[in-house]
C-alpha cells in the first residue's frame, strides 16, 4: 500500500516555532486525510464537493484523522507523526512518538490515544493522552504485512486491529492487548470503525466494507459493487439524515477517488468522484461529547461537550445509561443509548450532586461550561461497570443537536 511503502526507524514530528494551515472553511461538512496531490486535509462540503485541500506543515503520508476529545480540533495521525489541527484557527500543536511509519490512529474512551505503525509485524500503542504521554505497546503483530489500522470497540472498550495483506486480518484485542478472537479472509483491510447502531465493527476493504458482527464472522456490504474498488478508509455516522446506520466511505486509488455514503443494506450513494486520492475520513464536529479523564472509583469523572458556534446560546441536557442500544428517538435522530434506571435519573436531573452540569447553556463556541462531571461514589462494587453518555442541544424551536455516543468502563 502506498501509504506504508515508507518506513521510518523512528516517527518524530518536530516543527519550530507554531506553525499554522489554513483554517477550515465555515461549510466543511466533511474531511480526509489526503495523499495525493498534496499531503494534508482534504475539505468537503454536505453534498460532497471538494471545497480546497488544506496544506499541512510537517505532515507526512497521511494515515487518518478524527476529531480530538474537545470536537474543536483534528487529530492527524501520519508517517512523520502525530499533530493537532484547530479547526477554527488553523494552528498546529505537535508530539513526539517513538515507533516506526505511523499509519492509523483513534481516540480510547479514558482520554488517551491508540495508533498503529504500517512496518511488517507492526504494533499497537497506546497513549494516556493526545500529546503521546507515557506511551506503550500493548501488542505486536506476527502473521500478516502492515499493521494497517485500529478502532475503539465502544460496546466492551476493547480494541480492534486491522492488518493489511491478502488475505488479511482483524483482530480483536483486550484493553490490556490479549488477543480475544480473529477474523480472516479479508483481502486489504484498510480501516475499522465501530457502530453504535448495532455494537458491529465496519471494516473497509478494497472492494467492499464489511461488517464485523459481535457474534462473530463477517458480512460484506457492497462487495464487488463501484465505486468501493480501493476503499481506505470508513467512518460511522452516528447522526445522519436518514436516522439509520450508515456509513462514509473513501476511495485512494488512481482509477476511482471518490467519497460514498453506503447504508447498513449495502446501499452507494456517490458523493464526489475526483483526482484526489483520501485515505481516511472524518465528520466535521461529529463527536460532541468525549471524556476528558479517566473515571476512577472515588475521583471526579470528567466530560467535554461541545456542538460548536452554530448551537452558541442553546440550552444542552447529558444522559447516561448502562447500554447504547437500541438507542432513543429524538427529533427525528437517534440518541444511542438505552431506557433504563440510570437515563431516567440523569436525563431528569434527579441526582445533581453525583451528576454535575448535566444541563445548561452552551456559552459562545457552543461549549458546556462548566463542563458535566460524575462525582463517582467510592464503592468498589462500581470497578468493571461499564456506562454510556450522550447529549442534545435544544432551542425554542426544539432539539436542535443530538450527540455522538460514549462510554467508559468505571476503573
Amino acid at each position: 500500500m502506498i501509504r506504508h511503502a515508507i518506513a521510518l526507524g523512528v516517527a518524530v514530528l518536530a516543527i519550530a516555532g507554531a506553525p499554522v494551515a489554513a483554517q477550515l472553511p465555515a461549510n466543511a461538512a466533511y474531511v480526509a486525510a489526503n495523499i495525493s496531490p498534496g499531503n494534508g486535509i482534504l475539505v468537503y462540503d454536505a453534498v460532497g464537493n471538494v471545497t480546497t485541500l488544506i496544506g499541512v506543515p510537517g505532515t507526512g503520508l497521511a494515515g487518518a484523522l478524527a476529531m480530538d476529545a474537545t470536537n474543536d480540533g483534528l487529530m492527524i495521525w501520519s508517517t512523520n507523526g502525530v499533530q493537532r489541527y484547530d479547526i477554527a484557527t488553523g494552528a498546529l500543536t505537535s508530539t513526539t512518538l517513538t515507533g516506526t511509519a505511523i499509519a492509523w490512529g483513534c481516540l480510547d474512551d479514558d482520554g488517551g490515544m491508540l495508533w498503529v505503525d504500517g512496518t511488517t509485524s507492526g504494533s499497537l500503542y497506546r497513549s494516556v493522552d493526545t500529546a503521546g504521554t507515557a506511551t506503550t505497546i500493548l501488542w505486536t503483530g506476527a502473521t500478516m504485512p502492515f499493521t494497517n489500522a485500529v478502532c475503539w470497540d465502544g460496546t466492551t472498550g476493547t480494541y480492534v486491529v486491522a492488518e493489511w495483506g491478502q488475505p488479511g486480518l482483524a483482530t480483536f484485542l483486550t484493553r490490556n492487548g490479549t488477543v480475544i478472537r480473529t477474523v480472516g479472509n479479508l483481502a486489504f483491510l484498510s480501516g475499522l470503525d465501530w457502530s453504535p447502531w448495532t455494537g458491529d465493527v465496519i471494516a473497509s476493504a478494497f472492494g467492499s466494507l464489511i461488517r464485523l458482527p459481535r457474534a462473530g464472522g463477517q458480512t460484506p456490504l457492497g462487495s464487488g459493487a463501484l465505486p468501493l474498488v480501493t476503499t481506505n478508509g470508513v467512518e460511522v455516522l452516528e447522526q445522519n439524515t436518514l436516522n439509520q446506520e450508515q456509513f462514509l466511505a473513501v476511495d485512494y486509488g488512481s482509477d476511482n477517488t471518490y467519497l460514498s455514503l453506503v447504508d447498513g443494506a449495502g446501499m452507494i450513494s456517490t458523493l464526489n468522484g475526483g483526482r484526489f486520492a483520501p485515505v481516511d475520513c472524518e465528520v466535521v464536529r461529529g463527536r460532541p461529547l468525549w471524556t476528558a479523564n479517566r473515571w476512577l472509583v472515588g475521583n471526579t469523572g470528567r466530560m467535554h461537550l461541545t456542538f460548536g458556534p452554530a448551537r452558541a446560546g442553546d440550552s444542552y441536557q447529558v444522559a447516561m445509561s448502562t447500554g447504547h442500544r437500541p438507542g432513543l428517538p429524538v427529533a427525528g435522530r437517534t440518541l444511542h443509548l438505552a431506557l433504563d434506571p440510570l437515563f431516567l435519573l440523569t436525563a431528569r436531573n434527579l441526582a445533581p450532586a453525583l451528576f454535575q452540569n448535566f444541563t445548561g447553556t452552551l456559552d459562545a463556541n457552543g461549549r458546556a461550561t462548566p463542563a458535566p462531571q460524575v462525582a463517582i461514589p467510592q464503592l468498589t462494587g462500581l470497578r468493571g461497570v461499564r456506562v454510556f453518555a450522550g447529549a442534545v442541544s435544544y432551542n425554542a424551536g426544539g432539539i436542535s443537536a443530538v450527540s455522538n455516543c460514549w462510554g467508559t468502563t468505571i476503573q
